[in-house]
């Protein structure tokens, strides 16, 4: 599991460890969690194996 909080008022390119890359995004406080984090977006990510 990885969370991922972004604390800045600007978009952030995504910061995402090689072994996480394809993971389920389990929860986040936007309704389309793709691509760059926007401002204070939050994400919660889950490998399957």
């Amino acid at each position: 599991m990885l969370v991922v909080c972004s604390f800045a008022a600007e978009t952030l390119p995504e910061i995402r460890p090689e072994r996480f890359r394809g993971a389920e995004v389990l929860l986040s406080n936007y309704p389309d969690p793709a691509g760059q984090l926007r401002p204070y977006e939050t994400r919660v990510l889950c490998r399957k194996d």
